[in-house]
């Protein structure tokens, strides 16, 4: 271990990287922390201090805020910008602001009135979710269902149909990600992949050792998500999930390498 995190703050690699190569090396998972600890311990530093804020960021950062986006939205809207900043900091940075507070979206009464009577006809989520943005609200399932909890209604998720067990089936031998799936029957990531389960459908293929040097390769190279599923031929759900188990942060866009050319 002690080499391998040597060879990676000699090459100036981030503490993201030198994690997902000791993991490929056969070591346990460590945290960003323990192996910055360790690196001092060495007598190593790194000189990728994050710059700090500047005006023009903080100028995006609270107007998207201030409109209440997403902070997936946030990020790509930076990365065009030319700024490259995760999540973590971005929330960190709104609440140094004090927009972070802004982002609660309060419900309205019109919007109440159709939840309500949607409820009453037991119509499902969707249905309901549908009918806000005919009316030019935009919800999420999610969040109507938290809305009927507190109307005191707990139906925890619609009944499913024999026609829905059916659609489920083809989509999963079709491969299709979860949260294609999701969106087109319109039920939540969770409430499929749950479902799936009870069925006894699986989609999940075993990574190789290839396919996970890829994964390393193409986030070394500063690259995104979709040219690890244009490699290896895989959904990006799955992708997302195997970069999550090995600690890589993709960019939305790509960014500069995170290894620098030694022959430079």
């Amino acid at each position: 271990m002690q080499y391998q995190t040597s060879f990676g703050y000699g090459r100036q690699s981030t503490l993201a990287v030198v994690r997902a190569e000791l993991i490929a090396a056969g070591f346990k998972s460590r945290s960003l922390g323990s192996i910055s600890q360790h690196a001092q311990a060495l007598g190593l530093t790194s000189v990728r201090a994050a710059p700090l804020w500047t005006a023009p960021e903080d100028a995006i950062l609270r107007e998207a805020y201030e409109a209440g986006e997403l902070i997936t939205a946030i990020r790509l809207k930076l990365a065009r910008a030319g700024f490259r900043r995760n999540r973590g900091a971005i929330q960190m940075r709104a609440i140094a602001l004090g927009v972070a507070g802004q982002r609660t979206q309060v419900w309205t009464q019109p919007e109440k009135a159709i939840v309500r009577a949607g409820l009453d006809a037991e119509r499902t989520f969707d249905a309901i979710r549908r009918e806000l943005e005919a009316k030019g609200f935009d919800r999420g399932l999610t969040s109507i269902v938290r809305l009927a909890h507190k109307m005191g209604v707990n139906r925890a998720t619609d009944p499913w149909s024999e026609a829905e067990f059916a659609l489920l089936r083809q989509r999963y031998a079709e491969k299709r990600p979860v949260r294609e799936i999701a969106a087109e029957m319109g039920r939540g990531i969770q409430g499929i992949a749950t479902m799936a389960s009870k069925l006894g459908l699986k989609q999940r293929q075993r990574w190789t050792d290839a396919e996970r040097a890829v994964l390393l390769r193409v986030f070394a190279a500063g690259q995104t998500l979709d040219v690890v599923c244009e490699e290896i031929n895989r959904p990006l759900a799955a992708v997302s999930t195997e970069a999550r188990r090995m600690r890589l942060q993709f960019p939305p866009t790509p960014r500069r390498p995170q290894i620098r050319d030694l022959a430079a």
